[in-house]
């Protein structure tokens, strides 16, 4: 027997919209304080859709240790999802996978000591969730243009490039 789908999922509160262009949004969620994640993974984000649900993945901006959540997401013309967050505020409720998920962590590359991440749109955010999370100790860059490297905790190089 499969768990209620309540049991896997909180319902979170929209904090703030931003929206950049007609097609590019960010947006913060509150954080229950169990939810954990890496930098580099995502949540699944939903709304109640007829008798079911409607879910996506959007990679987490936000940094471990915040206490919101932060995403970017790109609308799509006749997409379900983005005609929801075309319509989204504050004070909106929506819905969290409790379980994050994604694979672009630093132990998947134990033996790299430079680390080139390159992103379009809103392919920055998990680069900006894990640059953010490197915390104040290292420094790196975001650009647009040129391209800047720099020395992150660990003696890693971190080098983010996004339009």
């Amino acid at each position: 027997m499969s768990a209620s789908p309540a049991a896997k999922y909180t319902e979170e509160t929209v904090l703030w919209v931003k929206r950049h262009t007609p097609k590019l949004m960010s947006f913060a969620i509150s954080r229950p304080e169990e939810y954990r994640f890496a930098a580099g993974q995502f949540s699944r984000l939903g709304f109640p859709e007829g008798s079911g649900f409607i879910w996506r993945a959007y990679s987490v901006v936000s940094a471990e240790y915040d206490d919101t959540l932060e995403y970017f997401a790109v609308l799509i013309e006749d997409g379900p999802m983005s005609a929801r967050f075309e319509q989204m505020e504050a004070g909106n409720t929506i819905l969290l996978d409790k379980t994050a998920t994604g694979f672009l962590l630093p132990e998947r590359f134990p033996d790299v000591s430079d680390l080139i991440m390159l992103s379009t749109g809103s392919g920055i955010a998990p680069r900006l969730g894990r640059y953010v999370s490197f915390g104040t100790d290292g420094y790196g860059a975001i650009c647009s243009s040129p391209c800047q490297l720099g020395p992150a905790p660990g003696h890693q190089r971190l080098l983010v490039c996004g339009q």
